[in-house]
């Protein structure tokens, strides 16, 4: 294990949080023996905000719990961190929940009910979640298994039924 390697990250470009806009931000990493992790591009989305705002980007989570340190949105971002940014599918996934959810995120912070109604909905992700960041390999082998369940029980379904 290197350590701590946040001194030997190198951003090629320069996000103004203060300005409102789509930047690309291109990563290199060095570790202690001179070894280059594969350059990384990710684009961020600085969106306006009030100054009190400190969602970290989770920003629908963070108005249901109405509070951006709360336990359950550190397991989100752990997994948006530890593995969605970091394929194409999930910073997909993660741009496109940074345009959206703004507004959503308004509007459950304005409403009881929605606050409670997204919190409820929540317990299965974050479940997952914890799940997920605490042993990623026995997730995996999980969703493995049960796609392969998945998959013999349409196959049964659409099997037609033959007298034996």
């Amino acid at each position: 294990e290197d350590g701590d390697i946040t001194g030997s990250i190198v951003t090629v470009d320069l996000v103004d949080a203060n300005v409102i806009g789509d930047y690309t931000v291109t990563y290199n990493v060095v570790d202690s023996d001179v070894n280059a992790a594969p350059q990384a591009v990710r684009t961020v989305h600085v969106v306006e905000g009030s100054d009190d705002d400190d969602s970290g980007g989770c920003f629908i989570a963070t108005a249901a719990y109405g509070t951006p340190m709360a336990q359950e949105i550190d397991s989100l971002r752990a997994v948006r961190d530890g593995y969605l940014v970091n394929s194409a599918i999930g910073a997909a996934f993660v741009d496109a929940y940074y345009r959206v959810s703004p507004p959503v995120a308004q509007v459950v912070a304005q409403s009881g009910v929605m606050k409670q109604g997204v919190r409820v909905a929540l317990v299965p992700v974050v479940a997952v979640s914890r799940w997920f960041v605490a042993a990623p390999g026995l997730t995996m082998a999980m969703a493995l298994v049960i796609a392969l369940l998945g998959a013999s029980a349409l196959q049964r379904i659409r099997r037609p039924y033959r007298a034996r």
